[in-house]
């Protein structure tokens, strides 16, 4: 089993010292259930989002995870839908603060790439389909230009 939680790596002997920006470690997914891939962005403000593939017993989905500056990480939210198995998700920010993370999921015969976006202090909205069915799409990438 294992529970994915972000925490600071080993400080090494020239690393600098920390800041107050370092949070204590937190435990994002629940106990009980493997969790894979994990994937991280911050905004300009400081928010950070974590997504990751976790397996809900029957299938893996995606979810996510957001952390406004200062504070601590929301509940996980569920990004793919239920039923459905995904994974290999990724995330970025674009300047403004808007969030999109991009996943694979399986339809039953093929691989369909999706993405959902959060706006700077909203919720992920429902995904879309950004390949079409009827062929695999593999390993989706994101990132975000200056303009957004």
């Amino acid at each position: 089993m294992a529970v994915l939680a972000l925490a600071p790596g080993p400080a090494s002997a020239a690393a600098a010292p920390q800041g107050p920006w370092v949070q204590p470690p937190a435990d994002l997914s629940a106990a009980g259930q493997d969790t894979d891939t994990p994937q991280i962005t911050t905004a300009p403000d400081g928010t950070v989002t974590a997504v990751w593939s976790r397996f809900n017993g029957s299938n893996s989905i995606i979810q996510a995870a957001t952390r406004p500056p200062g504070g601590s990480f929301g509940t996980p939210v569920d990004l793919s839908a239920a039923g459905e198995t995904a994974g290999f998700p990724q995330i970025t920010t674009a300047p403004d603060g808007t969030a999109t993370a991009v996943w694979s999921r399986s339809d039953g015969s093929d691989l369909i790439i999706q993405a959902a976006t959060r706006p700077p202090g909203g919720s992920f909205g429902t995904p879309v389909d950004l390949s079409e069915g009827g062929q695999n799409a593999f390993d989706p990438q994101i990132t975000t230009a200056p303009d957004g």
